[in-house]
């Protein structure tokens, strides 16, 4: 009796697993777009067409929506990305090539239409209006210098001296401060790209009420700052360590040209020079990098 029931109700399930399946992977679509935190199962049911109470028997809450939208985005990656390098290469170099190449066609295709959704939530929330300070004109931050301007704000610098004024402008910065002219404002948002342990409490100080702050650098001691400017200000304060995150978004900007980091590097040396370069007796002259090109 057992086996005669079995197979409809297999046939009853099925339709169900679908159908999460699909909006799951139309709510990773959206969730790109519009952030994982803003995922709703009634702004689901609007964009999908399918009524609010169908999308609550499939998920059964929002948390339940949410995981199984981060479900959906990493079988697509995998089914994507990874599935065919495993099947197209043996173990090594090839299978790598197989995996960056499946990658970049992958962020090109624009599987998901906004890119990774833990970007949509980025720290630093650059937009047009916005005003943000960039601590430490070093590889990080000029390249923050130039996504933030790249995403529509103004974008001013603050340094120790004045020896990349020049080249933190050519990023998009349109104000430099140093330690001897601090920033005589304060900003939207402060990002902090130093190892100087106590820049986290000066940026703290930049930072405008109900501010944010974005803690990259890591400085070889304890950086300090007082919980309580924090809560008074009704400040945000993110940290940042991961760059996987963000791959995705930053290599369409360098590939539509929105972002150019082409003026880090300028000195290339060749592989006789790696280890003089690595152990930093070369200059890398008016950029922060030295490329070493083998074929140089």
């Amino acid at each position: 009796m057992s086996d005669q029931h079995d197979p409809p109700a297999r046939r009853t399930r099925a339709p169900g697993d679908r159908a999460r399946a699909r909006i799951a992977g139309q709510a990773a679509g959206l969730a790109t777009v519009e952030g994982l935190d803003g995922l709703s199962i009634g702004r689901l049911a609007e964009v999908t067409g399918v009524p609010k109470s169908s999308v609550h028997a499939l998920f059964g809450s929002k948390e339940e929506l949410q995981l199984a939208t981060v479900n959906a985005a990493r079988e697509s990656f995998i089914r994507e990305v990874v599935g065919p390098a495993l099947a197209a290469a043996e173990p090594g170099r090839d299978r790598l090539l197989a995996l960056c190449d499946g990658y970049l066609s992958y962020v090109q295709r624009r599987i998901f239409p906004g890119g990774c959704f833990f970007v949509a939530a980025s720290a630093a929330q650059a937009g047009p209006g916005k005003r943000i300070l960039v601590c430490g004109p070093g590889t990080i931050g000029l390249l923050a210098t130039a996504f933030a301007r790249a995403m529509g704000a103004e974008v001013h610098a603050w340094a120790l001296g004045r020896d990349r004024e020049e080249l933190a402008a050519s990023f998009g910065a349109t104000g430099y401060w140093t330690a001897d002219d601090p920033p005589p404002v304060t900003y939207d948002a402060v990002i902090d790209c130093t190892d100087d342990h106590q820049m986290p409490a000066a940026a703290l100080a930049r930072a405008e009420p109900a501010g944010r702050l974005v803690y990259i650098g890591i400085a070889g001691g304890p950086s300090l700052i007082d919980s309580r400017d924090l809560v008074l200000g009704d400040m945000t304060a993110v940290g940042i360590l991961g760059a996987s995150a963000g791959l995705a978004p930053a290599i369409e900007h360098y590939a539509d040209g929105r972002v150019d980091p082409a003026g880090i590097v300028q000195v290339t040396v060749g592989l006789e020079h790696a280890a003089e370069a690595l152990a930093g007796k070369i200059s890398p002259g008016a950029g922060t990098k030295i490329h070493i090109d083998p074929g140089a």
